[in-house]
């Protein structure tokens, strides 16, 4: 269903949720950070945009009786990601979140700071499942800010849709996605490669088809589907083989990734140009590939600017 309602185009989704065609907003954000700190520099647009797509995949909303916490958990080797939120937002803590598991956090629990997050991903969530959730948290936040006698946050009850001129993908494909390349034994020649973006619950799948559609639109040709993924209530694109891996790469040239997975995404390049060049049909040059693609997604962490 389409409504047009104060010139702005409302879609719902099957799960009746509102879809506003809109693109990301940062107004109320910048102008409050300016408020409160008035000599930092603000955060860019595009690191905020990434930021959301990151955070949409890998962050949390918590929420208890004692403390409300936004948080992000990343493996030890990923601590530069983590430390580059922080530097760039200028906010939160990262600490061990368990040594068992080898895992990290970053999180924010200062109560300005909650409020200052939170004006990022108002208007400008993407999956229905997070809006969801943000609301409920927000719902609660403002609780606390009346109790202190202080502005509550006004929720957008919509989600927006990102586009290939953004970094809402790029920082989603760094949570969620993963691009793998193998040389199989079965023939002389065969290989298999794959960009692949997984995402939970039956209300997001949508955004997965409203992906896949933005590159069959600027490609010119259909790539792939989504496709039910093997556990259950898990949905994700597939876009297999050389030609229309190659096809989707000009998005990631131009919104590069900033995890340990851009460095996967350079082997899983030169995989590609040694595809293109005929380099695996050479027996001693699939040896090669074959080492190649076994450090795409085992990468070592890297320092980001």
């Amino acid at each position: 269903m389409i409504c047009i309602i104060y010139g702005l185009i409302y879609l719902l989704n099957d799960n009746n949720v509102i879809i506003i065609d809109k693109s990301f907003d940062f107004k109320e954000f910048y102008s409050e950070y300016n408020r409160y700190y008035p000599n930092n520099k603000l955060p860019s647009k595009d690191f905020l945009q990434w930021f959301i797509g990151f955070f949409e995949g890998d962050g949390s909303f918590i929420m208890g009786q004692e403390a409300r916490t936004i948080k992000i958990i990343q493996s030890m080797k990923d601590r530069n990601i983590l430390e580059y939120i922080q530097s760039n937002l200028g906010m939160g803590n990262i600490g061990i979140h368990s040594n068992k598991n080898k895992t990290l956090y970053w999180s924010i629990t200062n109560f300005k700071h909650k409020y200052l997050i939170c004006l990022i991903f108002n208007g400008n969530l993407v999956l229905p499942m997070r809006l969801f959730i943000f609301i409920k948290f927000i719902a609660e936040l403002n609780i606390d800010l009346l109790r202190n006698n202080l502005k509550i946050i006004n929720i957008k009850e919509y989600v927006i849709l990102p586009t290939l001129k953004d970094y809402w993908l790029s920082g989603f494909t760094d949570a969620e996605g993963c691009f793998t390349a193998s040389i199989l034994n079965n023939s002389p020649h065969a290989y298999r490669v794959r960009y692949i973006l997984t995402q939970k619950h039956l209300c997001n799948k949508y955004v997965l088809e409203h992906i896949l559609s933005l590159f069959n639109k600027a490609i010119g040709v259909k790539l792939g589907e989504v496709y039910p993924h093997y556990e259950n209530n898990y949905w994700e694109i597939r876009i297999n083989g050389y030609k229309n891996c190659n096809k989707i790469l000009f998005y990631f040239d131009n919104f590069p990734l900033k995890t340990i997975k851009g460095d996967s995404l350079i082997a899983f390049k030169k995989v590609l140009n040694s595809i293109g060049k005929k380099e695996h049909l050479v027996p001693e040059n699939r040896i090669i590939l074959r080492e190649l693609c076994k450090t795409i997604n085992k990468s070592k962490a890297k320092v980001l600017k």
